[in-house]
């Protein structure tokens, strides 16, 4: 088999839809870590490397995961965290490395970590050599066989329930942050990662997204319309939202208004002063700024996450971040239609 590094095509198709994301460190506090999502070809077909953790290490014993680890003294930043880590774990040098962007900084459950996670095209070693102490096993997996047996479960804790998504494949059970970062990964990139994704074997069931949109209508006392529109044909459809019903606008015609603008073309549109964007449609009259971010799923656009506020220029970089994040939590609410999710105890 030739291991190829991924094609030009893919690999300036993935980093204009990374540069294209909201990244802001601050938005969640903890220990600094990065991870790299490693990418090659086998004839075509693209891969992820993934590691398996020994039973050695201090946190996340025996788990799937991708290479990385905590930020040291020694990196200049985030990036060279997970070049250093990933060169150190599984032996694939700095210089095989060609970083694409950042996927996105995000807060590891019942650990102290915030972990940015990293994209890169790698040119693959002839053997790799792992870290004796730290990793008992490296997988390879093509990202066209993930796709299609992606899952969720219910995860339990502290009497707290959440969906999660879930991958199977070749014996081997990704679960937990990881599973969230690849999910996201081919939501929003499964176009150009993958030929011929299988559209419509996941979909989200609107009641669902309702606790997420109540959890970020809450989070700032900035947004006061909070809310999706689902993708119905060349109409968007209201599903949960927060603030006043938003009498006469419950349907929105593809592409009129910010919310069908980005559903027609994507990525997230900011506007500081909706009195001075043409064509918004309030979902509020007091309404001046407003953030629409696309809900991505396998590559194609399911909804927009909408959020207004009575305040011009309200939404900060950190604010755009955390609602990207929250699209990309609804997200990975995804099923196979009649699947019913197992529920874990953690």
């Amino acid at each position: 088999m030739k291991h190829d590094p991924l094609s030009s095509a893919r690999a300036e198709g993935l980093r204009a839809l990374l540069e294209d994301l909201s990244h802001h460190p601050a938005t969640f506090t903890g220990r600094e870590a990065a991870v790299l999502i490693p990418l090659y070809e086998i004839d075509g077909r693209v891969h992820v490397v993934l590691t398996r953790r020994s039973e050695t290490v201090s946190t996340h014993r025996g788990q799937i995961s991708f290479p990385g680890g905590a930020r040291d003294d020694v990196d200049d930043d985030l990036l060279a965290t997970a070049l250093r880590e990933t060169e150190e774990e599984i032996g694939l040098p700095i210089g095989a490395v060609a970083p694409l962007g950042l996927l996105g900084t995000l807060p590891t459950y019942g650990t102290e970590f915030v972990v940015s996670a990293y994209v890169g095209s790698i040119v693959r070693p002839e053997a790799w050599i792992p870290s004796e102490h730290e990793i008992d096993e490296i997988i390879e997996l093509p990202l066209d066989e993930l796709i299609s047996v992606r899952t969720t479960e219910i995860r339990e804790r502290d009497r707290m329930r959440w969906r999660m998504p879930v991958f199977e494949l070749d014996g081997h059970r990704v679960w937990g942050f990881t599973a969230f970062i690849l999910a996201r990964m081919l939501d929003l990139a499964a176009r150009v990662l993958v030929d011929d994704p299988q559209e419509g074997s996941l979909v989200i069931h609107p009641a669902s997204a309702d606790a997420i949109i109540g959890e970020l209508h809450d989070s700032d006392e900035r947004f006061g319309w909070t809310g999706i529109y689902w993708v119905d044909g060349e109409q968007l459809i209201l599903g949960p939202y927060r603030g006043a019903f938003p009498d006469g606008h419950e349907t929105i015609t593809i592409p009129g208004g910010v919310c069908g603008a980005v559903a027609a073309t994507p990525p997230t549109e900011v506007v500081p002063d909706v009195r001075n964007r043409p064509g918004h449609i309030p979902c509020e009259l007091s309404t001046r700024s407003e953030v629409v971010a696309p809900i991505m799923l396998e590559g194609r656009v399911v909804g927009v996450l909408d959020v207004d506020s009575d305040q011009v220029d309200a939404f900060d970089r950190s604010a755009v971040a955390l609602i990207e994040a929250t699209a990309s939590r609804i997200a990975a609410l995804a099923d196979r239609p009649g699947y019913e999710p197992p529920v874990q105890i953690v």
